[in-house]
């Protein structure tokens, strides 16, 4: 019925923002805050009004939630450990935020922002993310040439380099 399809959504949505806290909780944890402003935060949280209404309703800003929370985690942890991997899934989830809700451009923007300061202040990250790419490659037996002006992925015992 649609009453039963109307809670199932609120769960839903209500599991999007558990789930967000939790990634909440591990971003807090890779930028090393004290576990006394975590809990803070979320008692603030857990008794804003607006955060516990909106999270039983049926919307984008739950997923939206989740979402800005995994992409600021993924965007720290590639600015740490420069892996093509966490780079990777820094792609799909601004992706994802972006197929979600347009607004999310703007932490794109600001993400890109960061990044290029980054790299600015330490261009070892770009080499340290190609090597990453090749290792990955090596991985799967395939690599990427340049034959006049056109990409191509090829075994890997034909590659150069």
């Amino acid at each position: 019925s649609e009453a039963a399809l109307t809670y199932l959504m609120r769960f839903l949505n209500i599991g999007l923002v558990v789930l967000g806290l939790v990634v909440l909780r591990k971003l807090f944890n890779e930028i090393k805050v004290k576990k006394i402003h975590q809990n803070l935060t979320f008692i603030v949280l857990a008794l804003t009004t607006m955060f516990v209404g909106v999270s039983a309703a049926v919307n984008y800003d739950n997923a939206i939630f989740l979402i800005v929370n995994l992409f600021l985690l993924e965007l720290i942890r590639f600015i740490k450990r420069r892996s093509a991997i966490d780079f990777m899934l820094l792609v799909v989830v601004g992706a994802l935020g972006m197929l979600v809700k347009y607004a999310f451009s703007t932490i794109i923007a600001a993400a890109f922002i960061i990044l290029l300061v980054q790299i600015v202040k330490d261009r070892k990250i770009l080499i340290d993310l190609k090597n990453s790419f090749k290792l990955i490659f090596k991985q799967q037996k395939y690599c990427f040439t340049h034959e006049r002006g056109v990409c191509h992925i090829v075994r890997w015992k034909s590659c150069s380099s």
